[in-house]
């Protein structure tokens, strides 16, 4: 179920993109297939930092990380290519860029052929450039309510989930159509509900947009980490509106909508926290989307051609918005550096 909350909180993404629509250029449904992956979909208890460690422990051994170095520029002007940042510049004849897609986004001009870009030097080839600006990024943030125990698995509340009411259903039509709904709730894994306190995005069978309350996902933390606590979803316009309050305002937001949701008051949460992808400026966002009109998939194919500079010096790039077929996803980025490295094994064999 969390899987399905996080796909469906991508949703408003897809509305979104519409609305941002910058081209006339036809698009058709393969433009955002994503394809399907083998294996179990997993919840990480401690995070994606016990996977990098294990991925990275020989690396660290060998004391080959540069932390806390931030890149100013990359010149691959000339061979090797070098890279500085603010920790010194480093050299290499193989670069493999894996900046996120809204990192890109801010240091690129609008305009393919402005020169006026301080991060590549020389400027980014044309396919680069148009790529990195047709391509969307957008943000899922999550804010965590912590609660002193999980309130939610007692009584009342339990009695109240059992047949969860729902003031508004998701299809909403005719004036007549709009009313209560009742629903069997078979687990508490998760819950949502409505709030007027976020503009929400609905879309239509045609494929237009409407404005509405906002459904808010939460998915229960206890059932995953034994920990008492909540995550509730918020994505593309809301999630900025959320980032630019304070983490007590944030939850404070929650609280409201599952008092409403509940008819009771419900316990106050102990500590609350939100991770804010935008306003991080190493992230500038979470993850890319396809933008009707504007994005088509030689965009994502086109990060997939290395840059060949003066003397064979290469600029490569990698990352979740340089794959085909699995976008937006962990494994899509995991996939992209294995894909980078083994073009970069191959070209470095002596032929």
């Amino acid at each position: 179920m969390p899987q399905f909350i996080e796909v469906m909180e991508a949703g408003p993404l897809a509305a979104q993109s519409a609305e941002q629509a910058k081209g006339s250029v036809g698009m058709g449904l393969l433009e955002f297939a994503i394809d399907d992956f083998d294996g179990d979909q997993v919840f990480l208890q401690d995070g994606y930092t016990a996977v990098i460690e294990e991925v990275a422990k020989d690396l660290v051994a060998a004391d080959l990380i540069q932390l806390s170095a931030e890149v100013q520029q990359v010149d691959w002007s000339e061979k090797p290519i070098r890279v500085k940042t603010s920790q010194g510049t480093y050299t290499a004849d193989e670069v493999v860029c894996t900046l996120p897609l809204g990192v890109l986004q801010h240091h690129t001009p609008a305009q393919y052929s402005d020169s006026t870009s301080t991060l590549f030097q020389p400027v980014l080839p044309t396919d680069k450039s148009e790529s990195i600006q047709r391509l969307g990024f957008g943000t899922l943030d999550k804010i965590m309510l912590v609660y002193h125990k999980p309130w939610w698995t007692e009584e009342p509340y339990t009695s109240i989930f059992k047949h969860a009411v729902v003031d508004r259903p998701l299809e909403m039509g005719t004036e007549e159509d709009v009313g209560l709904v009742e629903r069997e709730q078979t687990s508490l894994d998760s819950f949502m509900g409505f709030t007027e306190e976020l503009p929400g995005i609905a879309i239509r069978e045609d494929g237009s947009n409407s404005t509405g309350p906002r459904l808010l996902s939460l998915v229960n933390l206890q059932t995953l980490t034994d920990q008492p606590a909540l995550s509730c979803f918020v994505s593309c316009s809301n999630a900025v509106q959320v980032e630019a309050m304070t983490d007590d305002q944030a939850g404070a937001l929650v609280h409201r909508a599952l008092t409403q949701w509940l008819g009771r008051e419900v316990p106050t949460p102990s500590a609350v926290h939100v991770s804010r992808w935008a306003s991080d400026e190493y992230s500038r966002g979470s993850y890319s989307h396809m933008i009707k009109g504007l994005s088509e998939t030689r965009h994502r194919e086109a990060f997939q051609k290395p840059i060949r500079g003066a003397e064979g010096a290469t600029l490569r790039f990698a990352g979740e918005h340089t794959s085909r077929n699995h976008f937006a996803t962990v494994h899509g980025a995991l996939i992209s550096g294995w894909r980078e490295a083994d073009d970069i094994l191959k070209h470095l064999e002596p032929s």
